[in-house]
């Protein structure tokens, strides 16, 4: 959620109540929405652009987020002691505005069905008990463990190898997802990602490396962890999915 909070001054005292308290949320209304378009022009897009930078690539977004934003719900509308308005206005970062704003790169993709794997390739018996290999683990979601770097939040990451090939990306993803649910969760918490719904029962967990670009949400993981995601249908399935956590250190 995007929140910016928009304020009016006092009420004079010889003054209509009524009227100037339609007034005065007309006002507060108009400070909120105008703190609410700078905060969304500040929000970081990927790794090298904000969307401030999407507004003067796109004639029609501008017009568009001026839209969204007016109709931004009020959460909160507080009367001060000395007749000051102030109220909050909170807007959704996923639905509208991420279909807005997501880059025309991220597409809808066809549903993966996924394909069952010969038992002959990945498990054997021992006495008659069946045996579980790495292969045939099928991972439900991915967290990037990145405690440690300096990583920074954006609408669209990407994640590298350390040849700097892309593994996740918006390529990757199909739009509805990424729409939906956003490319992927931030959170401050290894248990709290881990038992998240998002990323389900068993998900894959790798360590971020480093990060690339000069606004720091790409990041690179290593190379064992990379060959895990390629090459196998149920992987892919999750990452169009975007069941993919990012865990980072609060600033």
């Amino acid at each position: 959620m995007i929140l910016a909070t928009g304020v009016t001054v006092p009420f004079k005292k010889d003054a209509d109540k009524s009227i100037d308290r339609e007034v005065a949320l007309t006002a507060a209304k108009a400070s909120a929405s105008h703190n609410l378009f700078e905060t969304i022009k500040m929000i970081r897009m990927n790794s090298r652009s904000m969307i401030e930078t999407l507004n003067g690539e796109n004639e029609g977004v501008p017009l568009k987020l001026d839209a969204l934003v007016r109709n931004a719900k009020i959460t909160k509308q507080k009367y001060l002691s000395d007749g000051t308005l102030e109220i909050t206005m909170e807007l959704s970062m996923l639905g509208g505005f991420a279909q807005l704003v997501l880059p025309p790169e991220i597409k809808q993709l066809e549903t993966i069905k996924q394909v069952e794997t010969s038992g002959t390739d990945s498990s054997h018996s021992l006495n008659g008990t069946h045996i579980t290999t790495e292969k045939e683990k099928i991972y439900t979601g991915l967290i990037v463990d990145t405690k440690g770097l300096d990583v920074q939040a954006a609408m669209v990451p990407k994640l590298l190898d350390e040849n700097g090939k892309e593994v996740y990306g918006p390529t990757f993803v199909t739009r509805e997802f990424a729409v939906q649910s956003g490319m992927c969760g931030y959170m401050t918490d290894m248990d709290v990602a881990q038992n998240s719904d998002r990323v389900g029962p068993h998900p894959l967990v790798v360590k971020g490396l480093s990060t690339e670009g000069p606004g720091k949400s790409n990041i690179i993981i290593g190379n064992a962890d990379t060959a895990k995601l390629r090459g196998a249908s149920e992987h892919l399935r999750f990452l169009r999915e975007c069941r993919v956590i990012i865990v980072f250190s609060r600033d």
